[in-house]
């Protein structure tokens, strides 16, 4: 396989976001220690893959390889392109800048590399990658690095199939209590770790407002110890020949985290009020921020926000004491601590 270097040159993770967590990590041999965190969100590969394109091996490259950061965050992703027929994406993984998601009947050569989501799952992102059954995430280094969690949404193909029914595939309803899940399978050393679900569709339920097709960017937290993630798509919707709706996702932001970095960011105080709060808490100079996380006592993170005003909403959260980081536009992290009521 040959390692993507986009133009041989050496990218700074422009959407690198180097950042102090104090968590503690369960692992045996790396407790109670501090991590740092880097994002991984493709968007150096903007630089080669034009507005509306993929990368899909056609190209003869075949290995995605995350880019040179600061503490050297190593990912590696293949590209099944196979050379037969004139060449064709036959699985793994493709890595795309459309914004197709237009709800219509299915069609695999319009939707296929779109995410229903839309863009990417950062902020003004546009390229994410699109996963296939059995494709897999592999951590070369997982005693010096961990996947924290990353963003899942549908594709646009998976979803309007689902919506609409296809060729191949049935529309999903009530009556069948259809549902489609990606299963996330956690792998150190080949021993199964742990299983992770993301719900892609449900229309189990008896009550019909939780009936839904996944459409927005979800975020999935790990945090645990592993060589290789897997990922493992079921339907309901299954025919002679197995499953019959497209066997997609769409995967963005990989947060890889360091136990034990070297502390680099310093923290500087932030600012919220009112606080106790039972509802909604005011940032001052959000403007500074792109984005935050909510954490629990043990460090453990509850919500993330991309800041896009002053307010967040902190009334789904339990009462209890927490504290704030948020990522500045600078590089700098601010930190607060507040009171839910």
């Amino acid at each position: 396989m040959k390692s993507f270097k986009p133009l041989n040159l050496k990218y700074k993770m422009k959407n690198a976001v180097l950042v102090l967590l104090g968590i503690f990590v369960s692992f045996s041999t790396l407790k109670s220690q501090t991590a740092l965190v880097e994002q991984i969100g493709f968007e150096e590969l903007k630089s080669v893959i034009p507005t509306g394109e993929v990368w899909n091996g056609s190209n003869g490259l075949t290995q995605y390889e995350s880019p040179d950061s600061l503490f050297q965050a190593k990912l590696q992703m293949n590209i099944g392109w196979d050379t037969s027929w004139g060449g064709y994406w036959k699985n793994q993984w493709a890595f795309s800048r459309k914004n197709l998601t237009n709800l219509e009947p299915s069609d695999f050569s319009k939707h296929l590399y779109a995410a229903k989501a839309g863009a990417g799952a950062e902020e003004g992102g546009e390229v994410y990658a699109i996963g296939t059954q059995n494709a897999t995430l592999i951590n070369p280094n997982p005693v010096d690095q961990y996947v924290d969690g990353f963003y899942i949404t549908n594709t646009t193909f998976a979803y309007n199939s689902m919506a609409f029914g296809d060729n191949f595939a049935k529309k999903f309803n009530a009556a069948d209590k259809d549902s489609f899940i990606l299963n996330i399978h956690l792998y150190l050393n080949g021993e199964l770790q742990k299983t992770h679900q993301v719900i892609l569709a449900d229309f189990r339920s008896a009550d019909s407002t939780k009936h839904f097709l996944l459409d927005t960017w979800q975020w999935v937290a790990l945090s645990t110890q592993t060589d290789s993630i897997d990922f493992e798509l079921q339907s309901s919707d299954v025919g002679d020949f197995g499953i019959n709706t497209p066997l997609y996702f769409a995967l963005d932001r990989i947060f890889v985290a360091h136990p034990g970095a070297t502390q680099r960011i310093k923290p500087i105080s932030l600012k919220v009020y009112p606080n106790p709060t039972s509802n909604y808490l005011r940032v001052a100079e959000y403007a500074k921020i792109s984005s935050l996380e909510i954490c629990d006592y043990r460090g453990t993170t509850v919500s993330r926000f991309d800041l896009f005003n002053g307010n967040i909403n902190v009334t789904s959260i339990p009462p209890g004491l927490y504290w704030i980081r948020a990522y500045l536009n600078d590089g700098n992290i601010a930190t607060a601590t507040f009171i839910k009521q």
